[in-house]
């Protein structure tokens, strides 16, 4: 199961309590696993701290418990005691050496796997700043407010369709394979979108 995924508006990180997760970074149809993280370990904290999209996808391996402390909340602490605030950030860039001395060490023994394997061509990544879109699981005629969806939601355009269509199907809980504007329009290329379009995915 994921509990964070590339790309995404960086809202929580966790502190891992018991169990265990991967950090997986994707590419196109492919993943790779850039470390196994276990109890006492963080993940999310990149993208938290550094206010960007985060930058890996986090699956669990098996049951696991963790502590999530949103960025208001990580926000609060350091700004509550200088002090704290000073020692926070200091563990917090020692964990990020450690984290990093780690992942160097697992390269050595990173799996690297396709989804599809009749999928192997790289998307090509788009550049520029990261747009953000708003996506709905319905078509734009459709009133959706009986299943929570009236306000969408705000994601980071990612750099293909076959990886947006993934990451709608993890936000809105079903698999579209249809892409439209709210005047109906076909989504055929994500470069013609613009920042805080609306999406029907469906």
């Amino acid at each position: 199961m994921e509990i964070i995924l590339q790309n995404e508006i960086p809202t929580d990180f966790y502190i891992i309590v018991s169990g265990g997760v991967e950090i997986i970074r994707s590419k196109g149809a492919s993943e790779q696993v850039l470390a196994k993280l276990g109890p006492g370990d963080m993940v999310g904290e990149i993208g938290v701290v550094f206010n960007i999209p985060q930058p890996f996808t986090v699956r669990t391996r098996r049951l696991s418990q963790v502590i999530r402390i949103s960025h208001h909340q990580f926000k609060e602490m350091v700004q509550s005691d200088v002090d704290d605030a000073k020692m926070i950030i200091t563990n917090f860039m020692a964990e990020m050496v450690h984290t990093e001395e780690s992942q160097q060490s697992y390269n050595e023994e990173m799996v690297t796997f396709s989804r599809d394997e009749n999928e192997n061509k790289e998307e090509p990544k788009r550049e520029g700043v990261p747009k953000r879109v708003i996506i709905h699981g319905h078509p734009p005629n459709q009133d959706n407010n009986k299943n929570g969806d009236s306000n969408g939601r705000l994601i980071i355009l990612p750099d293909s369709l076959p990886l947006l269509f993934d990451l709608a199907e993890k936000k809105l809980g079903k698999r579209g394979s249809t892409i439209v504007m709210v005047d109906g329009a076909h989504v055929e290329q994500l470069d013609v979108l613009r920042e805080n379009d609306h999406l029907y995915i469906f």
